[in-house]
């Protein structure tokens, strides 16, 4: 009986474990399920042992004692990304396994070496954590490890590298103007990851090309891309950095960067947002909140503060990730401040302050302009509501949050002339209309839907469908009632882009490095190509600009050559090789 309790008891975490990688829910229900197992396996675990007499009571009770001192206590020299929490919800479970198989196959010896040899597992399970280093995890919760000896991705480009900078000293200055096509901030010209212009190559006759590919340092940050010059943000060692590279070749042209450094275990380091391209400048926010207004020709910098010192922010669990959004002449950015400084504008030439706005202390996503009901507008998301705002800093309207760990991150989306469709603080999407009378703002919600969780996912809009990733897996829902119309494909965590002529959906998988054409069709998933792409896991949004498909994440940067036929490709030159590109 006490070993079918024991089967029994162990069957049952892997099983809900296995049951919540795979489960269609969100990811905080996710993680309180693997932790609440966990605590459960710990709990029935200790009962179990207490109560198996085949062992000396004495035995027993130092065994009881010895065990959860090693696990706890072997943190203090484990890899600083080994924390309790990989103790508990990754050692103990194993080391619990073991413990059963072998008192199994000892039932036959002495109480001294059966205790014996499950404090051995404990010493060899502690001391495999202590050879590790913890990656963090996918979207689906899943872990990663490496031998804590082996160099790092960002070690290994560093290492790689003749010298750590390239100074924007000797370069010389030029004109930089958006040009048809280009990509000049997150996801795009209007924010909304469109690519336009033109179709794809057909890629069963004629597959993307690799122009070019380089190693990078890590950072969560997407690409901006004008004129030829590709901006992002990387981190390297203590140096956090605002780089350019020219978009055609992928060398290395300038670099600002400031001694500052942001990493967390469970994501990693780097900065998270985007450049945003503005008249010759370029707007970049880092991780903890330092807001650099540079010269897009050389890198100059041209003013600098910090919005969330500025403002009484403070820096969000996972990184400061807004990316700066420019209207006119002003520059917009999230600082989450007290005492109505959630949202500031500030002056785009020299930075001063022009207003504020009351916003919550905590977002992921970034200041969008729509225009609603006639009206141009900020939309932001925050933990505390959806709201708009007026060009000249005044609220208009908002929908409060009842879900107080809502952390909202992603882009809202208009239909129409007064609908907006966006992620809602149950985990799901949602669609409102909202209404102007005389200068009063009413908002009526339309319908929410949990049949689509796109996470940190950015979803689309195309002919009357909503097209996302659901937990890792592509589906469709009806934009008129949020019902589901289909659901196929496991990307993982990864992005899209949408392209809208051609009825197509550029997907990008979160771990397996491929790139997948799916036909934007309401009626079934349909893959059209499927193509690789980068190594190692992809959370960064891909910039399309010029034909040409930009990918990145935190260890390496690639350009494609995706266009449709060879004539609109300009007469630029094409690359062949898929060598990392040398840097002087």
């Amino acid at each position: 009986m006490r070993w079918l309790l024991a089967v029994m008891v162990l069957t049952g975490y892997f099983g809900v474990v296995e049951w919540a990688h795979h489960a269609d829910i969100d990811g905080g229900t996710r993680f309180f399920t693997r932790f609440i197992a966990s605590l459960v396996l710990l709990l029935l675990a200790g009962m179990w042992w207490v109560l198996y007499r085949p062992i000396r009571r004495r035995d027993r009770c130092l065994i009881a004692i010895l065990v959860p001192l090693w696990l706890a206590g072997s943190t203090w020299f484990t890899h600083p990304t080994i924390s309790i929490f990989n103790q508990l919800m990754g050692a103990f479970p194993w080391l619990c396994l073991l413990a059963v198989v072998w008192l199994w196959l000892s039932r036959r010896m002495a109480s001294p070496s059966r205790a014996g040899g499950v404090a051995v597992l404990a010493m060899a399970v502690c001391g495999v954590m202590l050879s590790l280093r913890w990656n963090g995890l996918d979207g689906r919760q899943l872990s990663s490890y490496s031998w804590r000896w082996t160099p790092t991705p960002e070690e290994e480009f560093l290492r790689s590298r003749a010298r750590p900078l390239v100074p924007a000293n000797g370069l010389e200055p030029r004109p930089v103007v958006l040009r048809p096509g280009d990509w000049p901030g997150f996801r795009g010209r209007d924010r909304n990851g469109l690519v336009v212009g033109g179709g794809l190559a057909d890629w069963a006759n004629a597959p993307p090309q690799v122009v070019w590919r380089r190693k990078v340092g890590p950072g969560w940050s997407s690409c901006a891309v004008v004129d030829g010059l590709l901006f992002t943000q990387e981190q390297r060692g203590e140096l956090e950095l605002v780089v350019c590279y020219d978009a055609e070749t992928g060398q290395e042209r300038w670099t600002h960067g400031i001694s500052t450094r942001f990493e967390e275990a469970l994501a990693g380091a780097g900065p998270r947002g985007t450049p945003t391209f503005a008249a010759g400048r370029i707007y970049a926010a880092g991780a903890q909140g330092d807001l650099h207004c540079l010269a897009a020709d050389t890198g100059e910098v041209l003013w600098s503060r910090n919005v969330l010192r500025e403002n009484d922010g403070e820096v969000p669990q996972w990184g400061y990730a807004a990316s700066p959004l420019v209207v006119d002449d002003l520059v917009i950015v999230f600082a989450g401040g007290t005492e109505g400084r959630g949202l500031v504008a500030l002056d785009a030439a020299s930075g001063e302050r022009k207003w504020q706005a009351p916003a919550g202390r905590q977002s992921y996503a970034s200041p969008h302009l729509v225009e609603l009901d006639g009206v141009r507008q900020v939309v932001m998301s925050d933990n505390q509501a959806l709201r708009g705002v007026s060009l000249e800093g005044s609220t208009l309207w908002e929908i409060p949050v009842t879900t107080r760990s809502f952390l909202p991150m992603l882009q809202p989306h208009v239909v129409g002339e007064r609908d907006l469709v966006a992620a809602c603080d149950n985990g799901g999407v949602a669609r409102w209309e909202v209404r102007r009378r005389d200068e009063t703002w009413t908002v009526t919600e339309k319908w929410r839907s949990l049949r689509l969780k796109p996470s940190f996912n950015d979803f689309y809009i195309h002919k009357g469908s909503i097209y996302g990733l659901d937990d890792g897996i592509l589906c469709c829902l009806s934009l008129e009632d949020g019902q589901r119309r289909w659901k196929g494909g496991r990307y993982g965590f990864g992005q899209l882009l949408l392209l809208p002529e051609a009825d197509q959906l550029l997907v990008v998988t979160e771990l397996t490095g491929q790139i997948v054409l799916v036909a934007a069709d309401s009626t079934e998933h349909r893959e059209l190509a499927v193509h690789p792409g980068i190594s190692g896991k992809t959370w960064n949004h891909a910039a399309f600009a010029g034909g040409r498909l930009y990918l990145r994440n935190g260890e390496e940067l690639a350009c494609f050559d995706c266009q449709a036929d060879e004539a609109s490709a300009g007469g630029r030159p094409g690359g062949t090789s898929g060598d990392e590109t040398s840097i002087p």
